[in-house]
């Protein structure tokens, strides 16, 4: 990662974070990454890379996600795990 995107980058992710819902509310992908486009310096890659970090990390929680799969598909429903 180029390390003049770096702050963009952690900043597209605490928005990731900030607007994914807590269950039993789960949105899908694409309602959530066109909102870190509009307020961030990221591509649609980025934010995908980014949510397959945080998936990794166990937040946020992609109810959908295939097995194989390495970035998240628009129809994937996601939410912040509960306490």
């Amino acid at each position: 990662m180029d390390p003049k995107l770096d702050h963009h980058h952690m900043d597209a992710e605490a928005t990731i974070l900030a607007i994914t819902p807590r269950a039993p509310a789960a949105p899908r992908h694409d309602d959530i990454w066109p909102v870190v486009l509009s307020q961030h310096i990221v591509r649609a890659p980025d934010v995908n890379k980014i949510c397959a970090k945080l998936r990794r990390n166990g937040q946020p929680v992609f109810l959908d996600w295939e097995d194989r799969g390495e970035a998240p598909k628009d129809n994937y429903h996601m939410q912040q795990p509960t306490p």
